[in-house]
């Protein structure tokens, strides 16, 4: 069991209260004194008795002694060089692996990819470099500026929170801290959060209006006003997000069924289950007339990787 102590340090002075040894003539003994620093004792691997000298604050001195005896627990179980290694790898790396983690855990990739954005701009904004400089107070002050600057929603300030949490406690699960340091990062959850735009659904003149102007919109992300107009129509008529209906291809269809349907494979669904929708027969008629069109026609629409706008 480690101990933390302050030695005492026993003078002896002259008749002139001058700094003696202990056995010159007219010797006295002083009264002892602490040290100004702390000190530990513990024992290392090998079980044998070790003192080394801290700092003069308690609080810190106590937590210097930890570290100490975890650095100890970890050479017991031959862990500290993969700690040490760990430690020493800058957190932009740590973060690229995570991200890749999460690939192979089969989540979405627009999940990977906002997940781990969040993560590397509070690590770089909060000047974070190392395990070690990672900081719940600084994150949390970080994160309040961009609030009260009206940079952030309350929603949006609980994703960063999740998402670098998420990273802090993969650390630990993955084996590279023995600590989470940003385990201390409150989360709110049980605070409501508002929504900043209230969603709703459209309603009829809504809908008419929006896909009347499509129709004969401009060029918008590679895709004309047709190609948007039959792009919305899939959208409404089946409520595939617009991931999973970027990842549509022509044999995503079976126009021929007694039922027609369309497909979205497991790995581009977010419930990773897949789905199997019926369509309506004013969108299978638009489908036959689409797919009738030259390819390029066809390619473009349903396999270019864009939001809908």
């Amino acid at each position: 069991m480690a101990r933390l102590f302050k030695p005492s340090t026993t003078r002896y002075v002259d008749a002139n209260g001058k700094r003696c040894n202990k056995g010159d003539p007219g010797a006295r003994k002083e009264k002892p004194t602490k040290s100004g620093k702390w000190r530990g004792e513990y024992r290392d691997a090998n079980g044998a008795l070790k003192s080394v000298s801290l700092c003069s604050n308690k609080s810190a001195a106590r937590r210097m002694l930890k570290e100490i005896e975890d650095r100890v627990d970890l050479e017991k179980a031959g862990l500290s060089e993969s700690f040490e290694e760990s430690a020493k790898t800058p957190l932009s790396q740590h973060v690229d692996e995570f991200e890749a983690n999460l690939r192979d855990a089969d989540r979405t990739e627009d999940h990977c990819k906002a997940t781990a954005n969040r993560v590397r701009r509070i690590i770089k904004e909060c000047r974070f470099t190392f395990m070690s400089d990672l900081s719940p107070s600084k994150t949390l002050s970080w994160i309040g500026e961009r609030k009260r600057n009206d940079e952030m929603s309350d929603q949006t300030a609980r994703h960063y929170r999740t998402a670098i949490k998420q990273f802090s406690k993969w650390l630990v699960k993955d084996g590279r801290t023995k600590s989470d340091r940003l385990a201390h990062l409150e989360l709110d959850k049980g605070k409501k959060v508002d929504p900043v735009h209230e969603r709703r659904e459209l309603t009829q003149d809504e809908l008419a209006y929006l896909l009347d102007a499509t129709r004969t919109g401009p060029v918008r992300s590679k895709l004309t006003g047709g190609q948007r107009f039959k792009l919305y129509m899939v959208a409404m008529s089946t409520g595939l997000r617009a991931s999973e209906l970027a990842s549509l291809t022509p044999m995503s269809f079976d126009l021929e069924a007694a039922i027609p349907v369309v497909t979205v494979a497991p790995k581009d669904e977010k419930a990773r289950r897949g789905a199997t929708l019926p369509l309506p027969p004013h969108i299978v008629e638009l489908l036959k007339e689409w797919f009738k069109q030259p390819v390029e026609e066809r390619w473009l629409l349903l396999v270019i990787r864009c939001r809908l706008v």
